[in-house]
């Protein structure tokens, strides 16, 4: 895809981390709807929608009369459109209804007890199937709601009482993902370049830095550094023989090496691992027709031979 945009020169720039909230606030800032096939978009407050990649009719293209402009037809969500549909609820209600469904950023096994408990209206909407009755019995219960603390204050009284504080802060924690980023992307369109703190707090050389908003270097290295997980994609191969990735295991090992020493963040933070032993990566690979996570140790190497700023 990014060799497809750079062929075609199209400006784009990749993310550090999650990319949704920087996604809103860039659309939001540009005045525009944001093209996805993602459906956390939906929950987002978007000025001017959100245009599923699947609603679009690329065979169909259009002429305005008149001109000789074309536009190919699509569907916009509209987050104004759903509220009003179920009465006019509050839209600052729908992050929480994003996090009860289960999303991305949460999946509570405790929240199935609320929704065990409570009792879910339908509505006059004939539904299909239980995921979709939930959907709507959840968005036509919260509407009842002026806001999301009363919500909340509710969802938490069908739950045992020692567990409502942790509740609680989990799914303040993960509402906050629906809300407006600090990143502001459209500096890098701007000026070639653009501050992100989960980028700076690692202390990486600017190049490195760079050349991860450019594409120039893989999501790989992000991953490793913020989440200490990377995911080797499966590939068209013998699933009876280990998967390719593992010719490439000591390369990887010494770039796990060369991140550590370029973060000391990573050497600060807390493992279950003793201060004697290599850092360690998460790696997601295929082992035989199962995907699962194998534990991988960096190569330590000496500081003064792995300075990734004079790599330039």
């Amino acid at each position: 895809f990014i060799q497809v945009l750079i062929k075609l020169q199209v400006c784009f720039v990749q993310c550090f981390s999650e990319a949704d909230r920087d996604i809103m606030t860039l659309a939001n800032h540009w005045n525009c709807p944001v093209l996805s096939s993602d459906s956390d978009f939906c929950i987002f407050d978007l000025k001017t929608g959100f245009c599923p990649l699947n609603s679009f009719q690329w065979r169909n293209v259009n002429t305005i009369k008149g001109t000789q402009d074309c536009y190919i037809p699509a569907k916009c969500f509209s987050l104004d459109a759903l509220c009003h549909h179920f009465s006019n609820m509050n839209k600052a209600l729908l992050p929480l209804f994003a996090v009860l469904c289960g999303n991305d950023h949460i999946n509570l096994p405790i929240i199935e007890t609320f929704l065990s408990k409570v009792h879910l209206p339908l509505g006059a909407t004939n539904s299909k199937g239980r995921r979709h009755h939930r959907v709507l019995g959840l968005l036509n219960w919260l509407s009842h709601f002026a806001d999301p603390i009363e919500a909340l204050d509710n969802v938490l009284k069908y739950l045992p009482k020692k567990d409502r504080e942790n509740v609680k802060e989990i799914l303040c924690c993960s509402m906050e993902e629906y809300q407006q980023s600090q990143v502001k992307l459209q500096d890098f369109f701007q000026h070639g370049t653009y501050a992100c703190p989960a980028a700076l707090n690692l202390d990486l050389p600017e190049w490195v830095l760079v050349a991860l908003a450019k594409g120039q270097l893989s999501p790989f290295i992000s991953d490793a550094l913020v989440l200490r997980r990377t995911i080797l994609h499966t590939q068209v191969e013998n699933m009876q023989q280990p998967n390719a990735h593992r010719v490439s295991l000591p390369i990887r090992q010494i770039i796990y090496g060369l991140l550590l020493n370029a973060s000391p963040h990573l050497e600060n933070m807390s493992w279950k691992a003793l201060p004697s032993q290599p850092l360690a990566f998460s790696e997601v690979e295929r082992i035989n027709k199962n995907i699962k996570t194998s534990i991988v140790n960096a190569v330590a190497l000496p500081k003064d031979h792995a300075d990734l700023s004079k790599l330039t």
